[in-house]
């Protein structure tokens, strides 16, 4: 509750429309909507946006989310999206992801940790990298069930062995190898990767952003159940309707995505677990109220 009882909740937002005619100039109650009608659209939508930042706030003097206000083509959603991004940013700070040893070392690990644990993927990187089996060209060529041996604390070792050996072929295949095939257009690169048998949209995202450096969002179950929990999307949304969410509201910038998945895995771990911590949680102002 605000001190005022909400009243200087109201003067701010009258306070704040009148500058915004004003700096259009255009004087409150004497608009010509004929001569300045684009002038007013502009203003209506930054209008509703700092609407959006007040309706959800507790107190006025205590708004939930800041708003770019220089940006009027942001949405609601987009909002909430940035805000949790830099609120997760403040408190858990910078992840710097992906940990890996080299653009091959981050696609290893992106099969490996298909549903795995990092700890677990990271013990069977370890093995391969101990008997010299991280370059694509000694995975092409070592036996299936030596590579099995090395990846098996990662679970499904068969399963995630023979990707392995698949996207190591693939890129040997490539006329300049790994540089050539992580130089492809994001689209290409992306197609390529699914086409190899084992490897999803999460696992091919996870090495176009990571190992490519290119600008696509890595949709993962941390990402779902956020969204899914704050009422950001349906249970029923389709990873691309997810993905386009995140991609629109950090403006396809890949160091933002790599770090706000990075920043919603930590959040699952913490705290948006299957048993959520909600109370303690950074993000509990964008909780849906009961």
């Amino acid at each position: 509750m605000c001190p005022d009882g909400g009243t200087g909740r109201h003067a701010i937002l009258r306070g704040w429309w009148a500058n915004a005619c004003a700096s259009s100039s255009l004087a409150p109650g004497t608009i010509d909507v004929r001569q300045h009608a684009s002038q007013l659209r502009q203003n209506a939508r930054l209008f509703c946006r700092f609407l959006f930042v007040w309706r959800r706030s507790s107190c006025a003097h205590e708004p939930r989310f800041v708003l770019r206000v220089e940006d009027p083509g942001m949405t609601e959603t987009g909002a909430r999206l940035r805000w949790a991004y830099e609120s997760l940013l403040t408190a858990f700070g910078p992840q710097e992801w992906w940990p890996g040893g080299g653009p091959f070392e981050i696609m290893v690990g992106a099969v490996l940790t298909q549903n795995a644990n990092w700890r677990n993927a990271q013990r069977a990187i370890e093995r391969m990298r101990e008997r010299g089996a991280m370059t694509p060209a000694a995975v092409a060529t070592m036996p299936l069930d030596h590579l099995e041996r090395l990846v098996r604390s990662a679970g499904a070792w068969r399963r995630k062995a023979r990707t392995l050996a698949a996207l190591a072929k693939a890129i040997q295949s490539e006329e300049q190898g790994l540089p050539g095939l992580l130089a492809m257009h994001p689209e290409l690169l992306r197609k390529t990767l699914l086409a190899i048998h084992g490897i999803g949209s999460e696992t091919a995202d996870a090495i176009v952003l990571y190992a490519g450096g290119h600008a696509v969002f890595v949709v993962d179950a941390y990402t779902r159940r956020f969204v899914e929990r704050h009422g950001i999307s349906e249970s029923r949304a389709s990873y691309a309707e997810i993905q386009s969410l995140f991609e629109h509201a950090l403006g396809h910038d890949a160091e933002a995505f790599a770090e706000c998945h990075a920043l919603l895995v930590e959040l699952g771990k913490r705290f948006c677990r299957p048993e959520p911590l909600c109370s303690e949680c950074p993000l509990i102002k964008d909780l849906p109220q009961p």
